[in-house]
């Protein structure tokens, strides 16, 4: 039985209601006090819908908030549906079809997937679904998000057409001490409304780091779900937490591999991993933030790839050497490689020039490095032995003279802001 109360009324009131086929049951009275109770029946369990949903409608236009919901909710499962959701997850076809079958089972799920996928044109039609998913969130989503609802100061979700799609889980310095990270995301991804879970980001775990890895415990769990997983982030950290999170080993990848074989995007930070010998079929993007090492990179030059299309990398207060892994990375399908805020550009460019990458690369992106104007020669040179740039972002170099990106800015695929080659700067 939902439960509603009003404790803004001089005498603080609830109301509370139940469905059940085609009887109504409310009960009402002031809060402390049993109440009186009345049940009506319809002709048909669709009217008595209708009336429940008109019911709940008025009363929170009344001031009623909900506080609880008791009745249990019937929760079916059909694998060969949720499968082929798994496979085809933009196709609404199986979508549908799964909703129509939730909705005969008596599974409330039914009823959101064909709100969500409602195509209503009609400003009032459009307006009326909008309410009815308000109803039908206050009704069910404590009960159908579980611990991503109970948990909701440190669980973060964004679900879609009824599935939950993305799933952040991170403690913040400040939080209270809750269930250990492992515990919350293996019982987030056993939701019913979680099979299709498609991005997953850790950030802080509220403890100190296990000898075998931060997240070791958390992958252990990926490893056993298999959640079909497009996007990974480990180390997603709350940005007012970032000074203060120490670096540390966050996992060993190697063995959940043959459990990620849709990962498309993959970022760490905020600490290291083993990559072991990577092997991501459908890898295509890879962003290393702050805390990696030359190992790391090493072990991504001789990765098994084949999609990998973008590699990105932060260099800030880096030594250039941590970047020599990259002078014999055989990535035959690297289009995109981001580096940011080199210590030495110049350094960058011919140390990428003399590798496998200078062939395929397209887009090169060394902003805010560290270039000087003696240095720009040198560095037209070495790009000229790419071949085939499309793109390669120089701006905010420290240490260039206007006149240095003037000189540049005579190479067509060079870009910077070009007010740095305006105004009344000094050469």
């Amino acid at each position: 039985m939902a439960r509603y109360e009003n404790r803004d009324l001089d005498a603080p009131s609830f109301w509370e209601i139940s469905l059940d086929a085609n009887a109504l049951t409310i009960q009402l009275g002031r809060c402390g006090h049993v109440g009186l109770t009345s049940t009506k029946r319809f002709e048909s369990a669709d009217e008595a819908r209708d009336e429940y949903d008109r019911l709940v409608a008025q009363k929170c236009r009344n001031g009623y908030r909900l506080v609880t919901l008791n009745e249990p909710i019937r929760i079916a499962r059909n694998p060969i549906l949720e499968e082929a959701i798994r496979a085809a997850p933009v196709d609404h076809l199986p979508k549908r079809a799964y909703a129509a079958w939730l909705t005969e089972q008596g599974d409330p799920r039914g009823e959101w997937i064909a709100l969500e996928l409602a195509d209503d044109r009609d400003p009032t039609a459009r307006a009326r679904t909008t309410a009815r998913l308000a109803e039908h969130r206050a009704r069910y989503e404590s009960q159908l998000l579980g611990a991503a609802f109970e948990y909701r100061r440190v669980i973060d979700v964004t679900c879609r057409h009824g599935f939950l799609l993305d799933l952040r889980i991170s403690y913040g310095l400040s939080s209270a001490p809750g269930p250990a990270i492992e515990d919350l995301l293996a019982e987030v991804l056993a939701l019913p409304v979680a099979f299709a879970v498609q991005r997953l980001a850790l950030g802080g775990t509220g403890r100190a780091d296990p000898a075998d890895g931060r997240y070791a415990a958390a992958l252990a769990v990926i490893e056993r779900i298999r959640p079909p997983l497009i996007a990974l982030h480990l180390g997603d950290v709350n940005e007012r937490d970032r000074d203060d999170v120490p670096h540390g080993f966050l996992g060993d990848l190697d063995r959940v591999y043959p459990s990620l074989a849709e990962l498309q995007a993959l970022t760490i930070r905020m600490g290291t991993v083993r990559f072991g010998v990577p092997r991501l079929a459908s890898l295509r993007r890879l962003e290393l933030g702050d805390g990696w090492t030359s190992a790391m990179l090493a072990e991504i030059a001789s990765a098994r790839c084949d999609r990998l299309d973008t590699l990105v990398l932060d260099a800030e207060e880096r030594d250039p050497a941590d970047l020599d892994a990259l002078r014999t990375a055989a990535i035959p399908s690297l289009r995109e490689l981001r580096i940011h805020a080199p210590d030495d550009t110049l350094r960058v460019v011919e140390l990428l020039a003399d590798s496998p990458l200078a062939a395929g690369l397209e887009r090169l992106h060394l902003a805010h490095g560290v270039l000087d104007d003696e240095a720009v020669d040198s560095l037209i040179r070495a790009l000229g032995r790419f071949s085939r740039p499309k793109v390669v972002n120089l701006d905010g170099q420290r240490g260039l003279s206007r006149n240095g990106y003037r000189r540049l800015g005579t190479l067509p695929y060079v870009i910077f802001e070009r007010s740095r080659v305006a105004g009344s700067e000094t050469d």
